[in-house]
């Protein structure tokens, strides 16, 4: 068995705080319905579907996306990556509509939602839709004694393989000295062009940075509301 990493939070708790910000979905509903928000999504399910998807989104919002949600020791509910978030909320929410009797309340499928449902946030409505779920979701973490870290969008650049890597490999009576210095030569353009991308990418980084203190998004607002201060921004070369 693999041990947990000690500044990470085991799935099993994480399903059971997700539990805990569910408890009282259906007075939120209520709520927010004779308010006359908005809970609708341009898509065929049910509203129960529907519903349930708008809460999903924001879940992924707040526990994926980069962001951190941080319990009162000082870890972190880590969900998985984007797709592995998106995955873990979809199956939670499947078997909270199974539990309910409501897996049939979609007409896709009797399982209503999958990874594809949440891996890249909001589809089909504006992110102001969430606002009053997040507020809802911050009010509950904050009654558990958790906080929250905010990752602005940030693009990295990837490498799969080292140049090179395969020489090993090679024969050695195939060994050709011209071709090492050209291949050394292709090396060298190739990493001065990859400094020049990664320069660019943590202007453009910086810059989005700046753009999301200006501008903070809803997710960001909706915890200012409730916590009373702006969260701690994760800069993206510290993820």
């Amino acid at each position: 068995m693999i041990p947990e990493e000690p500044d990470r939070i085991p799935d099993a708790a994480a399903a059971d705080l997700l539990s805990f910000l569910m408890e009282d979905e259906k007075a939120l509903r209520l709520r927010l319905q004779n308010e006359g928000v908005e809970l609708d999504l341009p898509t065929d399910d049910a509203p129960d579907v529907q519903w349930y998807g708008l809460l999903g989104n924001a879940l992924w919002k707040v526990f994926s996306d980069n962001n951190e949600v941080v319990s009162p020791d000082g870890r972190t509910y880590d969900l998985g990556s984007w797709r592995g978030g998106g995955d873990f909320i979809a199956r939670f929410l499947n078997a909270r509509l199974a539990d309910e009797g409501l897996a049939g309340a979609s007409p896709r499928t009797d399982r209503p939602f999958n990874y594809l449902d949440f891996y890249m946030g909001l589809v089909g409505g504006p992110d102001e839709l969430l606002r009053p779920l997040y507020v809802h979701i911050f009010k509950r973490l904050k009654a558990r004694g958790c906080t929250w870290r905010y990752a602005p969008p940030a693009i990295y650049l990837f490498q799969f393989n080292s140049p090179g890597e395969d020489r090993d490999d090679e024969d050695p009576s195939a060994y050709d000295p011209g071709a090492v210095i050209l291949d050394g030569l292709r090396e060298q353009e190739d990493e001065a062009h990859e400094n020049a991308v990664l320069r660019d990418l943590s202007e453009g980084n910086e810059e989005v940075q700046r753009r999301a203190v200006d501008e903070p998004p809803q997710v960001v607002l909706a915890y200012r509301d409730v916590y009373g201060e702006m969260p701690p921004y994760l800069r993206h070369d510290e993820r």
